[in-house]
């Protein structure tokens, strides 16, 4: 494999979905837990509930990793910008609600405060690893200048990175399975 510029954005992008999936994940521990802690302050309750809800909602959007829509357009397919446009834009207001609540507290360094603050700093990474996903999108756009052969190539890199099979769909969507290709 070479270093096709189309390839190294694609896989920055699924490295970037997988960080955003473990930090949601985290997120939602530390959110449970926080709620499960019977000296969660009232008005904390509110800020906490929203960052569960979108970690929960993130859980299932990161969705198959990007792949191309064709040879001749390499942007990733639209459902991927759509996930990443909702998760751009959830994420901020969560980490919104939890500063907030920090803001208007006293310095004082409850076990609960901690969790929030732990919260916090993860909504700030999902936001950072967010407009990573959307700099490969620009990127990959930019590559439209580039001679057909060499997207072709970065094309069939892609496509032979990941294969993906299909093996069992709901309401949700696809559940897939990727293995990388010998």
């Amino acid at each position: 494999m070479g270093h096709n510029i189309i390839l190294m954005q694609y896989c920055r992008a699924a490295v970037a979905g997988i960080l955003r999936w473990i930090t949601s994940c985290a997120i939602l521990g530390m959110t449970a837990s926080c709620l499960a802690y019977e000296a969660t302050p009232k008005q904390a309750r509110a800020a906490i509930i929203y960052n569960l809800v979108c970690a929960c909602l993130h859980i299932p959007l990161l969705g198959p990793f990007p792949l191309p829509v064709s040879e001749t357009k390499l942007r990733p397919r639209p459902w991927y910008a759509v996930v990443l446009a909702v998760s751009t834009l959830m994420w901020p207001a969560a980490a919104g609600t939890l500063f907030a609540y920090l803001f208007s507290l006293s310095h004082d360094k409850s076990p609960i405060n901690t969790r929030i603050r732990v919260c916090a700093a993860l909504d700030i990474t999902n936001i950072v690893l967010c407009v990573i996903q959307w700099t490969m999108i620009f990127k990959v756009k930019k590559t439209e200048r580039f001679g057909e052969r060499y997207r072709a190539i970065g094309y069939q890199e892609v496509q032979e990175l990941f294969e993906i099979k299909v093996i069992h769909r709901n309401l949700l969507g696809y559940f897939i399975v990727v293995q990388q290709v010998d």
